[in-house]
């Protein structure tokens, strides 16, 4: 199944752009997303970072589907 997934802030340039298409397995979830993005340094998923599915936050263990947009949201701090 395809998915297409949003990254903001450091994500984005770590991966030098905001937005992947992904073709994944039924039963992936956006705790895995990053794994399959940033291989295994992002493989422990820090637990400030959150997922958003079709513009609502979700656990990051609820089951994709097809077509989703998965945009993933870093902690952003400044001032």
């Amino acid at each position: 199944m395809k998915i297409k997934v949003l990254l903001f802030a450091g994500l984005r340039e770590k991966a030098g752009k905001g937005e992947i298409e992904l073709e994944v397995e039924k039963g992936t979830t956006p705790k895995d997303i990053p794994g399959r993005i940033f291989g295994l340094e992002m493989n422990a998923v820090p637990k400030s970072l959150r997922f958003v599915v079709n513009e609502d936050y979700v656990a990051g263990d609820s089951a994709l589907k097809d077509g989703d947009e998965v945009a993933l949201i870093p902690p952003v701090a400044g001032g």
